[in-house]
């Protein structure tokens, strides 16, 4: 960043339709998303991970991908960086 914030140790909350972790945004190579999956006690699919490069905590509400896209843009929005990109890490 030109000014020297970068959003770095930043965290953020948002919701929408879902999140494709597949989008090159969310992607983590080092960190296997499907495995880290589990069911909490009501029955909803959730994601938590301290070493993501992008996402803490995922609970899916109705599945864990995102059909319609719009979560996926709206979080790219805010958080997103190419897995990879030196120059965004927003």
């Amino acid at each position: 960043s030109q000014v020297g914030i970068d959003g770095s140790g930043q965290v953020i909350g948002t919701g929408d339709s879902g999140l494709d972790m597949n989008s090159c945004y969310f992607t983590d190579p080092a960190v296997n998303f499907r495995a880290g999956v589990t069911l909490d006690n009501t029955g909803l699919q959730v994601f938590s991970s301290s070493s993501h490069r992008k996402v803490l905590l995922y609970v899916g509400m109705q599945d864990m991908t995102d059909g319609y896209g719009h979560g996926t843009h709206t979080s790219g929005s805010l958080a997103g960086s190419v897995a990879g990109a030196d120059s965004v890490n927003a």
